[in-house]
């Protein structure tokens, strides 16, 4: 199957396209700038969050809106304000690649860079990094970010 043959039919598969909507705009958000392996690997954290049920959700829109965890779908502040109003165009090419990761990773056609990271940060902040990743295991670095997952 290929995307272009994905349709979906409404209300019936309305949670099908709710996922692949939001998983595709937290994607796009966090990832437009970034190259196919690095929007991959964004896309194998959620994955890897969604295929790991936890306090992070257990849906790829849970997983993709939990608060504090992807900034590009957090409430308002000073700095992710401007990443909650961006929307793709229609014809903008890199939705059209995050599209085509989303429905690559979620049915698995792609294998996971990330070594099972479930956590990934950006390289701007490695001055001041998360507090969270001194307790975490890198896993790798993928174009602008820093890959980890649990242990140490």
């Amino acid at each position: 199957m290929k995307m272009q043959d994905f349709t979906l039919s409404m209300p019936h598969h309305a949670t099908a396209f709710t996922n692949i909507m939001t998983t595709a705009l937290t994607l796009w958000r966090e990832a437009s700038n970034q190259d196919l392996l690095a929007k991959q690997a964004v896309m194998w954290v959620i994955r890897n969050r969604v295929d790991h049920p936890s306090w992070y959700g257990s849906t790829w829109h849970e997983v993709c809106t939990k608060k504090c965890q992807f900034t590009s779908m957090n409430p308002p502040d000073k700095l992710v304000e401007p990443n909650l109003r961006r929307w793709p165009s229609p014809d903008d090419a890199s939705w059209k690649e995050c599209l085509k990761v989303v429905f690559d990773v979620m049915v698995s056609n792609v294998p996971d860079p990330t070594g099972g990271a479930t956590f990934y940060y950006d390289k701007t902040m490695d001055d001041n990094p998360p507090p969270w990743a001194k307790t975490y295991a890198h896993t790798v670095d993928v174009g602008a970010f820093h890959f980890f997952k649990p242990g140490k």
